[in-house]
């Protein structure tokens, strides 16, 4: 389990956050619950990645904010997602819409 709570990641350049298991056995990918976040004005410059990348993997997001970013806040790949409260995504550019 991998715990991010009430961070807040700001004006960075390139991936803030990666997590991966790659060698996870069926059924026992990790969990990563990330409360409160905050992810601000960061720029990614690759197209398949993102400022917060989660890959094979549960994630669940509680109260996070993706602000202003350029270049795909919240990339994907295998994930389990779980939403509760309020998860924004406002005013982020990218190729491929720049949200999730």
């Amino acid at each position: 389990t991998v715990d991010l709570e009430s961070n807040t990641f700001d004006s960075n350049n390139g991936a803030v956050v990666s997590i991966s298991c790659d060698r996870c056995n069926s059924g026992q990918q990790p969990n990563i619950n990330a409360k409160y976040l905050s992810v601000l004005y960061n720029v990614i410059p690759l197209t398949n990645s993102g400022i917060m990348q989660v890959a094979n993997s549960n994630l669940f997001l509680l109260n996070c904010t993706f602000i202003g970013n350029v270049g795909t806040a919240l990339y994907m790949d295998t994930v389990n997602v779980h939403v509760s409260g309020e998860v924004n995504f406002t005013g982020n550019a990218g190729k491929k819409g720049g949200g999730v």
